[in-house]
């Protein structure tokens, strides 16, 4: 075994008085060495101590795309990097830990939450969740359409959602363009624009999924309105009660 006949630089009670009176956070590091002259040897030992940070989740990606191939795949990955590492996936009976398998869950849509608070990690305050669909899908050749060349939104709207423009046979997990540049998400909110009339594209292909051969694009124009939506007229008629 390891000697504990050797000598700490800085000895602990340094490190002690440097925590207590200079420093409660960072990496506090010390030398232990045993034996003297030619026969000796030394290692480094350090302690980082972290200051405890307000939980928060955010999501790379609320919609991924994965191959129905894909057997361990990291829920790790769509988290962003400001959010705390062990908190706990829940939602579906296909996760072990932090691995989905995609493989035996099947082709479909999945509602996982990803939850954080101080009863799982360490040095967490508070807690917080996020919620995000894995759609998986099987391997197909990529579709982009439009349900409707030009969709009125009202103004009030604030979480439009892009996939709604596309019709049901479109290939998700693509990319929306706004006036030729990306666009973040798929969430469009029309508080934040003037009235009037925004131009997208939805472009899919091989590089957003293994599963995906090929690529698509479909065009489609988002007028912002703040008029009043017609439903048409008012229809009254009469039905006879019988018995």
């Amino acid at each position: 075994g390891v000697s504990r006949n050797g000598t700490f630089e800085p000895t602990i009670n340094e490190i002690v008085n440097w925590y207590n009176n200079e420093a409660e956070i960072g990496i506090f590091s010390t030398t232990y060495t045993v034996g003297s002259g030619e026969c000796q040897d030394s290692v480094e030992l350090s302690v980082e101590v972290l200051a405890p940070e307000q939980a928060i989740v955010e999501v790379n990606d609320e919609n991924p795309i994965i191959c129905i191939t894909e057997n361990e795949f990291n829920l790790n990955t769509l988290l962003s990097e400001n959010t705390p590492e062990g908190g706990i996936f829940t939602g579906s009976e296909f996760i072990d830990a932090n691995i989905f398998d995609a493989t035996t869950a099947g082709i479909g849509e999945f509602e996982i939450t990803y939850s954080i608070s101080e009863e799982t990690s360490e040095c967490v305050l508070g807690e917080a969740s996020k919620s995000f669909t894995i759609n998986v899908i099987d391997a197909q050749e990529a579709t982009a359409e439009a349900t409707n060349q030009e969709i009125d939104v009202c103004s009030s709207e604030t979480s439009y959602n892009l996939n709604d423009a596309l019709s049901d046979d479109s290939t998700p997990g693509g990319t929306f363009f706004l006036d030729g540049e990306e666009f973040n998400g798929n969430t469009f909110d029309a508080t934040s624009v003037e009235t009037g009339e925004y131009s997208f594209t939805y472009t899919v292909s091989s590089e957003d999924s293994e599963c995906i051969e090929g690529s698509a694009t479909t065009d489609f124009t988002i007028n912002v309105t703040s008029e009043t939506f017609d439903a048409g007229d008012d229809v009254t008629f009469t039905v006879c009660s019988v018995g």
